[in-house]
Order: structure tokens, then C-alpha cells, then sequence
């Protein structure tokens, strides 16, 4: 079973590592999804479904009432406004099983250097997901001040894990080096993947199945042998550039990175004629649509790997409007100062339980 699990999430990985940037020939199409990527002001949501269907994954999933119609199936939601860099809230939601509406667990909001978050309904999901078993975890928590909304000076923490802020100049550097990575590769998907894509009514498509099977894979090599390398050492400048003051972080990030790229490099030079057989077999079918206007970019696509009896559904939906839009302040109220707490944590010397939080209004600590 680990066996074919492994091997219908490889070649969703696959896939999804070409998909990321893949789009129309249009040059308005990869000006969208740069300008998409660049996370300006504006409000947005994130969707991603799952469903599998394999009789070991299904039995293990129903007592935690995961399954419906003989699936696993769930699904994350992420919804943002950002106002701009120091002033943005995020939300993040789940859909579960023969739930139909997805559930808002947890809330962050950013304002200048504190971090609000809501853990009040996260704290219930994991009650309840755990049967019971986190109860204990949520009376320690309760012991603290902890109950619905935290707040923590990121500033402060920062500075205890010596990590220095980036000044203009360097993130001046950044941008440029983010713009560089995104425009080559936004350039190279469309050298190599531009033939795959069609216009359909309101929407530009990218399809990969049994029929364009052979020009797929010939794209990808051609990809992966002329524009891979380039694009991997500018992701890792990047991650190198943007790693923070601590080294040795900044080294275990750029060789992870290092690693997961080898690793794709590898898989697609040596899986070329399985991926070419997949696709030929029905056992890969990609569908993906996108269109942009009046200051909306929407991205829409599902992933279907089968393997024998078993089977992973991948959707997912990317919507971004431009505009000002006004932040959720509900996660600021009562907030419950944890800033002592996490440096305590930190430094391995935790504050006393009692009283180690403090409620306070939504203003922020200076």
C-alpha cells in the first residue's frame, strides 16, 4: 500500500513542479500570474481539495470522520487582505469528510511588528479530531491566559533567535532577485510549454493527457536540460539572500532546497518514459483553465494519479482581486500577550504558569 501511495504522489509532484507557473502564450497571461505572485495589495483565497481512494488510506480515515462516498476527502482554505507590508490578515479554514462548509480554525492578523492569531477554535478542532485526548494540553493553556486570541511582538522574537530584520537596501536586492527568478521562469514555461495551451471562451487552458502524452515529456526534458539549472541556482541566491542573519539556518535552508531540486532533477531524467506510459494509460490527467480582468486573476485545475485500485484527486483554486479592502480586526480583541512566554520558550526558561499571559485591548504593544 506505502508503495502505491508513494508512487501516485510522485507523479502528482511532478506534475504540480511544472504546473506552478504553466499557463497561455499570451504574454497577459504570465504578466497576470507574475503580478499574481508578487502578493500586492488586495484580497484573495486559496483552495486546495483532496480525495483518495485506497482501502487501507479509507479504513485508517473513517474512525476520524474523513471519508465520504469511500473517499478520504478534505479540503484547506486560505483567504488574505493585505493592506500592505506591515498590515494584512490571513485566515485559514478545512473542509472535512461529509462536511459540506469549511470551518475557519484559525485567524492571523499582522499590524507593524505584532503578530494576533485566534487559537480558541484550533484548540476545539484538535480536541475533537484527537477524540478528547488534547484536553489536558487546552487546561494548560487556559492556565496561561490562553483561550481565543494571542498576540506576540515578532520584533522581540526576532531579536532573541538573532535574527536581524532586512534593511531597504536589502530588500530592494530581494525584490530584484524575485523579479529576475519570476520573469525567467515564466519565459522558459513558455518556451517549452507554450504549444500545450489553447484558448477556450473566457479562459486560457493547459490540459496534459493521454493525447499530447509524447510532446509533454519532450517538453519536460528539454525543460529540465536547458532552463532547470539556470532557474534552481536562482532559487537558491534567493533562499540564500532572504535566510536571515543566522547562518547555520540560512545553510540548512539552501541544502534542503539543494537537495529537493536534485532529487526532481533526478526523478524526471530517470522517469521520462514512465510518465509518458502514465499518461498513455490514463493513469495522469491534468486540467487546468485560467483568465484575468478587471483586476482578477483566477486559476482553476484538477490532478487525477491512479494506480491500480487506488487513486489521488488533486483540485485546486487560486482567486486574487486588486483594491484596498478594510482587515478583519475581530482576532485583535482581548488578545492575550504571549511575547514573555514565547522568549521564555526560547531561552528554555518558561515564566511562571500563572498569570504569564495578560489580556489587553486590540491596540498594539510598542
Amino acid at each position: 500500500m506505502k508503495k502505491k501511495i508513494i508512487s501516485l504522489l510522485l507523479m502528482v509532484v511532478l506534475v504540480v513542479n511544472v504546473l506552478s507557473g504553466c499557463g497561455a502564450k499570451k504574454t497577459e497571461y504570465f504578466s497576470n500570474m507574475k503580478a499574481m505572485s508578487e502578493g500586492k495589495v488586495g484580497r484573495g483565497t486559496s483552495t486546495f481539495t483532496f480525495e483518495i481512494k485506497d482501502k487501507d488510506v479509507v479504513n485508517s480515515a473513517e474512525s476520524y470522520g474523513l471519508v465520504k462516498n469511500g473517499a478520504l476527502v478534505a479540503g484547506v482554505r486560505f483567504d488574505y487582505v493585505v493592506v500592505d507590508e506591515k498590515n494584512a490578515t490571513f485566515d485559514l479554514s478545512t473542509q472535512l469528510g461529509n462536511k459540506n462548509e469549511f470551518t475557519k480554525l484559525i485567524s492571523i492578523a499582522v499590524e507593524d511588528n505584532m503578530i494576533y492569531m485566534s487559537v480558541d477554535k484550533l484548540i476545539d478542532f484538535a480536541n475533537e479530531l484527537s477524540a478528547g485526548q488534547f484536553a489536558q494540553t487546552q487546561e494548560q493553556l487556559k492556565s496561561m491566559g490562553i483561550e481565543k486570541n494571542i498576540k506576540f511582538d515578532l520584533k522581540k522574537v526576532l531579536e532573541r533567535m538573532d535574527v536581524k530584520a532586512a534593511d531597504e537596501s536589502q530588500k530592494e536586492k530581494a525584490k530584484e532577485k524575485y523579479n529576475e527568478l519570476t520573469d525567467k521562469t515564466f519565459k522558459a514555461l513558455d518556451k517549452n510549454f507554450g504549444e500545450l495551451t489553447a484558448e477556450s471562451k473566457d479562459y486560457y487552458t493547459f490540459n496534459i493527457n493521454k493525447e499530447n502524452a509524447d510532446v509533454f515529456v519532450k517538453a519536460l526534458k528539454n525543460f529540465m536540460k536547458e532552463d532547470f539549472d539556470e532557474l534552481a541556482d536562482l532559487l537558491v541566491e534567493f533562499i540564500e539572500d532572504n535566510s536571515g542573519s543566522n547562518k547555520e539556518t540560512s545553510k540548512a535552508a539552501v541544502r534542503n532546497i539543494k537537495d529537493v531540486l536534485s532529487q526532481i532533477k533526478k526523478a524526471v531524467n530517470e522517469s521520462d518514459k514512465d510518465i509518458t506510459k502514465a499518461l498513455k494509460e490514463e493513469k495522469v490527467d491534468i486540467q487546468t483553465k485560467n483568465r484575468v480582468g478587471g483586476g482578477t486573476t483566477e486559476l482553476y485545475g484538477d490532478i487525477l494519479a491512479k494506480e491500480k485500485d487506488s487513486s489521488i484527486k488533486l483540485g485546486f483554486k487560486f482567486i486574487t482581486h486588486k483594491g484596498k479592502y478594510k482587515v478583519n480586526t475581530d482576532v485583535k480583541e482581548n488578545a492575550t500577550d504571549v511575547t514573555s512566554i514565547i522568549l521564555g520558550a526560547l531561552s528554555g526558561t518558561l515564566p511562571a504558569m500563572n498569570g504569564a499571559g495578560t489580556q489587553s485591548d486590540t491596540s498594539a504593544q510598542s
